[in-house]
C-alpha cells in the first residue's frame, strides 16, 4: 500500500528505480553525513580554524606570508604539523628578508632552526 503511494508520488518507475532502492540511498547519505559531523570532528575544527584568518595582518607581509605558507602547507603537506613547521620556518626568514630581524626573539628563532633541521636531516629517511 505504502509502496504503491510512494512509488505514484514520486513516479519511481519513470525514473526506473524502486522505494527499496531510494530508502537505501536515503539511509546511505544520512549515515554518511552522521559520520562527519560526529566521527570525524577534524572536519568541523578545520572549519573554525577559519575565523582566525580574519585576525591576520594582511597588509603586513612579514605576518602574512608565513600564516599563507601554514594554510597551503596543512593541507597539500598531508600533515597539520609539517604545515606548521613551514610557517615557523618562513617566519623568521621572512622577517630577516624584510628587515625587521630585530624584531625576533631568540626561541622563535632556535624553533625555526630545530624544524629546519628535522625537515633537511630527518624526512629522507621517514616514509
Amino acid at each position: 500500500m505504502i509502496t504503491n503511494l510512494l512509488e505514484r508520488r514520486f513516479d519511481l518507475r519513470a525514473n526506473d528505480t524502486s522505494v527499496r532502492t531510494e530508502l537505501l540511498a536515503g539511509t546511505t547519505t544520512f549515515l554518511t553525513m552522521a559520520y562527519i559531523i560526529f566521527v570525524q570532528p577534524a572536519v568541523l575544527s578545520g572549519a573554525m580554524m577559519l575565523r582566525s584568518v580574519t585576525r591576520i595582518a594582511w597588509d603586513d607581509y612579514t605576518e602574512c606570508v608565513p600564516a599563507f605558507l601554514v594554510m597551503v602547507g596543512i593541507p597539500f603537506g598531508y600533515s597539520i604539523g609539517d604545515g606548521l613547521a613551514l610557517g615557523f620556518i618562513a617566519y623568521p626568514v621572512v622577517k630577516c628578508l624584510a628587515g625587521c630581524g630585530c624584531e625576533l626573539k631568540w626561541p622563535v628563532i632556535v624553533v625555526a632552526l630545530l624544524m629546519l633541521t628535522c625537515f633537511v636531516l630527518g624526512r629522507g629517511s621517514v616514509g
